[in-house]
């Protein structure tokens, strides 16, 4: 079988000197799929051979195989860092660089530092402008792809609601839940900034995502009110007239910690004879509708 694969490989080779990188690409590609011994060798071929016909995020896909096969570790992060990562560090680092200077002067996002940007965990590596594989330099593997693409087949909500969106580092899709819903007619008599929360259950991971996510244009309205972990959640909501969320984005089923302490608290609240932003935004709501 060794020797099967071997000539696969040389195969390949002939027929991208020949130009034919077609024939190339399917002689490995079948021996992948025949589950031959010598996968990793045949992952690290063929992303060689779509690399230097420019299809580069085909290419990417399958140093990554071959990396997680555990065949030529280094020399493929070696080559994944030059080719894909390097290009784009300067871009990385102004951005998480940018973030950090806005969000430092944000009084709705309570940090007390951010860590310099050399000692973060996170290389993202760029398929397209949009879509990335991120590579853990302390776990030394890679992890998942992450998609910005903004989802545009996003739910709509009323006006009047009041979201709370939970893990997300699409800042186009933030920025599409967190505009301003209400209507046009109402905006001269309605002032009052409505929160939107955006909780992060790791800060470190908040940290990570800054050199790729540019949080910084969202807190020009000064609405956005960013939450880390449970304790600060509590902390900040326990706090009696707090402005509670109607909706919640991102959770994880009724069982979700967060879920379940902000409905425990809404329940409570509901017994009590106050009269709540929601309320207030629903009775004019109702009194503009009555006018019409």
């Amino acid at each position: 079988m060794h020797n099967q694969s071997h000539n696969t490989y040389e195969q390949a080779l002939v027929f991208e000197q020949e130009g034919n990188v077609e024939k190339a690409i399917d002689c490995l590609q079948q021996l992948i799929e025949q589950g031959a011994e010598g996968q990793g060798e045949a992952f690290f071929l063929l992303a060689g051979i779509y690399f230097r016909a420019g299809k580069y995020a085909e290419a990417l896909d399958n140093f990554i195989k071959c990396h997680k096969k555990g065949h030529r570790c280094q020399e493929v992060l070696d080559i994944v860092v030059e080719a894909y990562y390097q290009p784009n560090q300067a871009i990385f680092t102004e951005l998480y660089e940018k973030n950090v200077k806005h969000l430092s002067k944000y009084e709705q996002c309570n940090i007390e530092s951010f860590p310099e940007v050399d000692s973060l965990s996170y290389m993202f590596i760029p398929y397209s402008e949009t879509k990335y594989i991120i590579y853990d330099k302390r776990e030394k593997q890679f992890l998942v792809e992450i998609v910005f693409n903004g989802d545009r087949n996003l739910q709509e909500f009323h006006e009047n609601a009041v979201l709370i969106l939970k893990n997300e580092f699409d800042v186009d899709k933030i920025a599409f839940y967190a505009r301003d819903r209400l209507d046009e007619k109402y905006r001269n008599y309605v002032t009052t900034v409505k929160p939107f929360f955006l909780i992060f259950e790791k800060q470190r991971m908040f940290f990570e995502f800054l050199q790729v996510s540019p949080f910084f244009r969202l807190l020009e309205k000064n609405k956005c009110v960013f939450l880390f972990g449970l304790e600060e959640l509590e902390a900040w909501f326990s706090i009696e007239g707090t402005i509670l969320p109607s909706c919640y984005l991102n959770m994880n089923g009724k069982e979700d910690p967060y879920y379940k302490f902000l409905t425990r608290l809404h329940q409570t609240r509901l017994h009590r004879p106050t009269v709540g932003y929601q309320n207030l935004m629903v009775f004019l709501s109702q009194s503009f509708n009555a006018g019409k």
